[in-house]
């Protein structure tokens, strides 16, 4: 009977237990609405995960979602996991959270907010002119580089804007955005269109231009030549390291985004 008593009071201690993690959980602080420092976006965090939102002064469109990675414990942050790992961290208040993607060079502040802007309440106008609003819209106030491109972007609207109607397939407007961004020649940015599986990446002008193969070439030669006991590599190949003669190291770093954490740096 003792001994029945004993195992009936460690399983309540384990679903006290249990119960009080769950509630915990439940309590989490960063739950809620948080609007980004830049970036344009909302941020919607649940005991389930996170998902943004991208805001303009005309739209707010469901963007990209990751889900909670509950496995991680033990850590001043929390983790998310989708296309990419996602980690939130503490800021310089209980209002404020600094979110990070792996892999990028910097994080993005968060501030809470305790209602979705008011463009959330209302269905996207997913229309060709609706569609265009927002793309120009989204330039108009994310995009930091126009003085630099002598680019005149109310100029470019009153363009392209007419050509833009409820006729305008697909192909046709996915063309229009392309020749609107590719004068920036920006290689930081693009245009991913998977319904009609079309992309763009915008590019700059370079005198010493190689193609994806001259780059093989190019990297084999350094390889076999010049480096002295092969290359080392870190941060899912993405980094390279190694020694050349007289002492001289050589660094080769290929890739900026999704590099993988590396305990060896």
């Amino acid at each position: 009977m003792a001994r029945f008593r004993r195992t009936s009071f460690l399983v309540l201690i384990v679903y006290a237990s249990l119960q009080a993690y769950i509630a915990a959980a439940q309590r989490r602080p960063e739950n809620g609405l948080w609007l980004s420092d830049g970036y344009g976006l909302l941020v919607e965090i649940s005991d389930d995960g996170l998902r943004t939102f991208q805001l303009t002064t005309i739209s707010c469109i469901s963007g990209w979602s990751v889900q909670r990675d509950h496995t991680a414990q033990g850590t001043n942050e929390s983790v998310f996991i989708g296309n990419d790992t996602v980690r939130l961290s503490e800021g310089r208040s209980g209002d404020i959270k600094l979110l990070h993607l792996d892999g990028t060079a910097s994080d993005i502040v968060l501030h809470r907010t305790s209602e979705r802007p008011p463009n959330c309440t209302r269905k996207p106008d997913n229309s060709p002119q609706g569609n265009y609003a927002v793309f120009w819209q989204t330039f108009a106030e994310q995009y930091p580089f126009f003085s630099l491109h002598k680019v005149d972007w109310p100029s470019v609207d009153k363009k392209f804007r007419p050509h833009v109607t409820s006729e305008t397939t697909s192909n046709q407007l996915f063309e229009i955005f392309r020749r609107i961004i590719e004068p920036l020649q920006d290689a930081h940015t693009g245009i991913t269109a998977t319904d009609i599986k079309k992309d763009f990446d915008g590019w700059r002008k370079d005198s010493n231009h190689l193609d994806n193969r001259e780059w093989e070439k190019v990297q084999e030669l350094i390889a076999t030549r010049y480096i002295r006991g092969g290359l080392r590599s870190f941060c899912n190949g993405s980094v390279q390291f190694g020694m050349l003669d007289y002492s001289i190291g050589y660094l080769r770093i290929t890739a900026f985004l999704r590099v993988r954490r590396s305990v060896d740096l």
